[in-house]
């Protein structure tokens, strides 16, 4: 397979995005060439230039002519484009680019006759309620359904790829829950778990699902080498609460752990007093009533599905837990995207 995978091209939508760097890393690993779509005004680390099966493009997702450049005698893409965000500030932004996005993606991928489309979405597509049973498109969650403004968007960004799959593409479905280890650049959980290092004083109160960025790279990465289509995957190590996160990440870092829970009469208090503080210092706004509502849900998945299928293991939680302490500690975090192995 190593061999076979050298003859083929695979483009990536947003190589400095969320999940870019990881997907990337993984298939180079993997000895697949990429084609990878980069922000025009984004600059570029010194060692994409060396690797001889790395390609970028530069433009936009919304850019017809550079999807065309990206995906052009390509063998498969991973969509790997979109906002990770939990302000309402972001909502036009997430709307433009999940659902107009997805769709110029996916007409581009049946232009270009691709083998396959990967199209990484969130668990947030799925709302927050009791996960009955099943782990795919037929999903049956419960009533009490609760979606993020973020999560909307996902979901119509996951229509379009059906609307794909019936008009004749071949696709996977990723909904990784939060992810741990992604890069830096743009991300709630990473700029969360910066202020718990610094010191925060308090600790959510609910429950997530936690994988780590590798497993969702290295799920992509399956989904492309096997024989499978039109699924749909929670990718899920395990459900921890936010408490438990913060004292294992405490410990690996060598701090103090929050002691004082988060209520939610509290909630647009500390919203109110994150936008003032970041008007009055210019420091990106971490927290907002939805990211806070949010993290006082006790939500649960099963992501056993992809790992059985797919044939992998998800990585244990403290060896995630581990490297994160490592790179959160490190003063260059917002520098370091982590792009691309040793060579």
């Amino acid at each position: 397979m190593m061999a076979e995978n050298a003859h083929r091209i695979i483009a990536v939508t947003d190589a400095l995005g969320l999940m870019g760097p990881a997907v990337i890393r993984e298939l180079l690993a993997s000895n697949y060439s990429v084609r990878a779509l980069v922000k025009p005004e984004v600059a570029l680390p010194a060692e994409w230039s060396a690797h001889p099966r790395l390609h970028i493009i530069s433009g936009e997702v919304l850019d017809p002519t550079a999807l065309e450049q990206v995906m052009s005698g390509a063998y498969a893409a991973v969509h790997t484009a979109q906002v990770f965000s939990l302000h309402a500030a972001k909502k036009s932004q997430m709307r433009v680019l999940h659902i107009e996005g997805t769709r110029q993606v996916v007409n581009m991928a049946l232009n270009c006759s691709l083998h396959k489309l990967i199209h990484l979405s969130s668990t947030e597509a799925l709302g927050h309620g009791k996960q009955k049973a099943g782990d795919g498109p037929q999903m049956d969650w419960g009533d009490d359904l609760k979606h993020s403004l973020y999560g909307r968007s996902m979901f119509h960004s996951e229509l379009q790829v059906w609307r794909g799959q019936a008009e004749g593409l071949s696709t996977v479905i990723l909904r990784p829950s939060f992810i741990l280890g992604a890069c830096p650049f743009d991300n709630p959980i990473t700029d969360w778990l910066e202020q718990v290092v610094r010191g925060l004083s308090f600790f959510p109160t609910g429950t997530a699902g936690w994988v780590d960025a590798e497993d969702v790279a290295r799920a992509a990465r399956l989904s492309l080498d096997q024989d499978v289509q039109g699924a749909a995957w929670v990718l899920s190590a395990g459900n921890y609460s936010y408490k438990t996160l913060i004292d294992q990440l405490s410990q690996e870092c060598g701090i103090r752990p929050p002691v004082k829970p988060w209520w939610n009469t509290l909630t647009p208090f500390l919203a109110a007093w994150n936008r003032i503080q970041s008007l009055w210092n210019g420091d990106s706004l971490w927290i907002g009533k939805d990211s806070l509502r949010l993290s006082q849900l006790h939500s649960a998945y099963d992501g056993s599905a992809a790992a059985n299928e797919l044939g992998f293991h998800y990585r244990p939680f403290q060896d995630t837990i581990r490297s994160l302490a490592k790179n959160l500690k490190r003063e260059d975090l917002a520098n370091r995207p982590q792009l691309l192995p040793h060579q």
